[in-house]
């Protein structure tokens, strides 16, 4: 789970510094695009598809990803599935497709001198997918296989386990991913069906773009490709962030060589005034328990705190360890501390340029920059990627303060070994 929360938080919170040129935006026969030119000799483009898990019921969860899987692997219309693969492999072109909770994606990776067959394979998957039914099949077999393994590693499942509880009643409840029993439900025509009626509607759809292309070449481009795309009525899910008031805690069982914890605690959402303040506070509680339970105590091997960015935000403090409950009593002294006492000047300072280091260094690679961009139009609006920088600089350590207040009224807790060492740490019977 640690792994995946970073990966988010370096992910979504991207900015894009020491470009070569502006982000612009402009819309092309409908369609909304975001676009970031630069010298870079990769070219990214991602086609996002809004909604998430609003988009369908509980017993349809996971029928977004295996959807957009299965688009960009089991041929289209004009390339035959092994023709689509060959092209793809000859000239190194990555297209992929996925769903996250908070919106969908069809990917193309590819270098800049082979665009133009990258976009010819990744447009024909969009606009006409044929869901081959054997080619289908071994998708969802490669997802509910997926789905096994996250059962077993114990930071995906602690992970579930948290988000099950922290936001049950919610649009969350339901994975992105889905359960086995769902998945072997599914069908190609089923997949075919949700993907022509339903997620493939320009209102509901955004294009974002990063690499070596002129603006004129890739309107042309667009406009020549999704002139037909449908047009369809499209209302987004309004979220309501309520506050965690109390503690509460989930547990489960299971032989381990360690035991695993993390506690959720609300954040603002990323076009929140309070969101730079609440993001260095989140860096620096990270600190503060990695010195206190792995350098001073030798609690845990690598704890600390992340943030993850979603329609539902939240913070996440995590451990692993066999001492469960000498960890989670330093990681609950560090929380109220960090609650009660503002940072030093001098640290803050350190934590703006560590964050702004992080941030510079993701921005590297084409996949960063659309990654950034489209989420901060998913959460807001693409500008939220470009001008954090400048409102992290001007965060205080009042500021600071006050967010972390603000959003750490309560706290879900999960864990994952040992029930009697668990009971000890949480004082439960």
């Amino acid at each position: 789970m640690k792994n995946i929360c970073l990966i988010l938080f370096i992910s979504l919170l991207s900015f894009t510094a020491g470009a070569q040129s502006a982000t612009t935006t402009f819309t092309v026969n409908g369609l909304k695009v975001i676009f970031k030119p630069t010298q870079k000799e990769t070219i990214s483009v991602r086609m996002f598809y809004r909604g998430g898990v609003t988009n369908f019921s509980l017993a349809q969860a996971g029928l977004e990803n295996l959807t957009l899987a299965a688009a960009t692997t089991g041929g289209t219309q004009k390339y035959k599935e092994e023709t689509f693969r060959d092209m793809a492999d000859e000239y190194g072109i990555d297209i992929s497709g996925y769903s996250e909770y908070d919106y969908g994606t069809i990917n193309l990776d590819c270098v800049a001198d082979y665009f133009n067959e990258g976009w010819n394979l990744w447009s024909q998957a969009i606009l006409k997918p044929t869901f081959d039914s054997k080619c289908f099949a071994m998708q969802r077999d490669k997802i509910m296989a997926a789905i096994r393994e996250r059962s077993a590693d114990p930071e995906d499942r602690l992970e579930e386990l948290a988000i099950g509880l922290s936001f049950a009643g919610t649009p969350y409840a339901k994975s992105p991913l889905g359960e086995e029993e769902t998945l072997s439900k599914f069908t190609a025509d089923s997949v075919k069906n949700y993907y022509y009626h339903h997620l493939l509607n320009k209102n509901r759809m955004f294009l974002v773009v990063a690499g070596k292309i002129s603006r004129e070449d890739l309107e042309r481009k667009i406009k020549e490709s999704f002139s037909g795309l449908p047009d369809k009525p499209y209302t987004p899910f309004v979220y309501t962030n309520a506050l965690f008031q109390e503690q509460r805690l989930v547990w489960e069982q299971r032989e381990l060589a360690t035991n695993y914890m993390c506690g959720l605690i609300n954040a603002p959402a990323m076009n929140s005034p309070d969101f730079p303040a609440y993001l260095l506070t989140i860096k620096a509680l990270s600190g503060r328990i990695f010195q206190e339970v792995r350098m001073k105590q030798n609690l845990s091997y690598d704890p600390g705190a992340t943030l993850t960015m979603r329609q539902l935000p939240y913070a996440t403090l995590y451990a692993s360890s066999t001492n469960p409950k000498a960890t989670l009593l330093t990681i609950a002294t560090e929380y109220v501390r960090m609650r009660q006492n503002q940072v030093s000047a001098e640290l803050l300072t350190l934590l703006k340029k560590s964050v702004k280091q992080g941030y510079y260094h993701t921005l590297e690679s084409s996949q960063s920059l659309v990654e950034s961009l489209g989420e901060a139009e998913i959460f807001g609006d693409w500008k939220l990627s470009e001008d954090m920088i400048n409102k992290i600089n001007n965060v205080t350590t009042q500021e600071m303060n006050a967010a972390f207040q603000k959003y750490t009224k309560g706290i879900r807790w999960a864990y994952l070994g040992d029930k009697q060492l668990a009971q000890e740490a949480f004082n439960q019977k």
